[in-house]
C-alpha cells in the first residue's frame, strides 16, 4: 500500500515566500549594479531613468535625452576606431554608449576639431574625430550626406602615407586636402655633415615633418638654401634629398623613401624645418584620460 503523502506545513509555505522574495530582491540589485557599472544596456531606456543612473540631475536634462524620445530617428555612425564613434549628428562617444538607433547617448567632452587634431593641418590622430570636426565645419550637421561625405573624406590620403600603410604622422585622417601652413612657415635648411633632418630642426628649435620634403626634393631648392649645386644627380635612398663635399646635389628618385631620421657621414641633407607649433607630432592628445586607445 503506497504511503500517504503529508502537506507541507504552514511553517514551511511562509519559509518558500521569503526565500523567493529574498532571491528577488537579490537579482532586483544584481540588475541595477550592472547598470550603473555601465554592463548590457537594454535597447530603450526611460531618459529620467538614466540620468539617475548617472547621477544626474533632473532638471536640465541633456540634449541627448530628446533622441530617446524619438526612436524612429536613425543615426549613422563611424566603425574604424575601436572604442569611439561618431554619429550623423556631430557627436563623439564610447562604443557602448550608443542606443540601438546608433545615436550616441551620452557624448565625451571633446570639442569638435579640439583634442587630437590640428588646425594647422586639417588632420586628426583618429577617425572618428576627423568626422566629427568634418561635420562641425557644415552648415547641415545632422545631413546624412554630409556624413557619408565626410567619412569617406576622412579616409587616409596621399599625403599622409608611406611605403603602403606606414604613416608619416600620427595625423592620419584628413577633413581637407588644402593645409592651412603658409608656405613662409617652413624654412629651408642644410643640416651639418652627418646630420639628420630630425637632429637639424631640433637644434634649430624646429621639427622635421616627412610631409614637407617633396616640395624641396629638386635640384633649385639647394640654391635657394644658398648652396648651390656643381652638378645634380638622382639616386634612391633615405638620406636624400642631400649634398656631398664635392657639391654634388642628389635628390630622391623615390619620394616614398623620404624619411626625416636618416642621416650618412659623408652628405649634408636638405632639410624643411617646421616651427614647433605647427609640428603634427606636438599635437596633444590625453588617450589616458579619454581612454580610447
Amino acid at each position: 500500500m503506497r504511503p500517504r503523502t503529508q502537506a507541507p506545513s504552514p511553517s514551511n509555505r511562509y519559509a518558500v515566500v521569503v526565500g523567493c522574495i529574498v532571491v528577488g530582491f537579490l537579482v532586483s540589485i544584481t540588475v541595477q549594479i550592472r547598470l550603473m557599472s555601465g554592463g548590457a544596456r537594454p535597447a530603450a531606456r526611460s531618459p529620467r531613468r538614466l540620468a539617475a543612473l548617472l547621477h544626474w540631475p533632473q532638471t536640465g536634462l541633456p540634449v541627448w535625452q530628446e533622441i530617446a524620445k524619438r526612436p524612429s530617428q536613425q543615426c549613422l555612425y563611424t566603425k574604424m576606431d575601436r572604442r569611439i564613434v561618431a554619429d550623423s549628428d556631430g557627436r563623439i562617444c564610447f562604443r557602448h554608449h550608443q542606443f540601438a538607433n546608433g545615436c550616441c547617448s551620452v557624448a565625451l567632452p571633446v570639442e569638435a576639431c579640439g583634442a587630437g587634431c590640428s588646425e594647422a593641418w586639417n588632420c586628426c590622430v583618429r577617425h572618428s574625430l576627423c568626422v566629427a570636426c568634418c561635420i562641425a565645419r557644415t552648415s547641415n550637421a545632422s545631413s546624412m550626406e554630409t556624413f557619408r561625405h565626410c567619412s569617406n573624406r576622412c579616409l587616409f590620403t596621399s599625403e599622409s602615407t608611406v611605403s603602403g600603410n606606414r604613416f608619416k604622422s600620427d595625423l592620419k585622417y584628413c577633413y581637407s586636402d588644402q593645409h592651412s601652413i603658409p608656405p613662409s612657415a617652413a624654412s629651408l635648411q642644410l643640416a651639418p655633415l652627418g646630420w639628420s633632418c630630425d637632429r637639424a630642426c631640433e637644434s634649430s628649435g624646429g621639427a622635421c615633418d616627412e610631409a614637407m620634403l617633396p616640395a624641396i626634393n629638386n635640384c633649385d631648392m639647394f640654391r635657394a638654401a644658398g648652396e648651390p649645386c656643381v652638378a645634380c644627380t638622382t639616386q634612391d635612398g633615405r638620406e636624400f634629398p642631400a649634398i656631398t663635399s664635392a657639391g654634388t646635389c642628389i635628390v630622391n628618385g623615390k619620394e616614398h623613401m623620404l624619411d626625416c631620421q636618416i642621416s650618412r657621414h659623408d652628405v649634408r641633407r636638405l632639410c624643411n624645418c617646421l616651427p614647433k607649433e605647427l609640428d603634427p607630432h606636438s599635437v596633444l592628445f590625453n588617450h589616458d584620460r579619454l581612454r580610447i586607445v
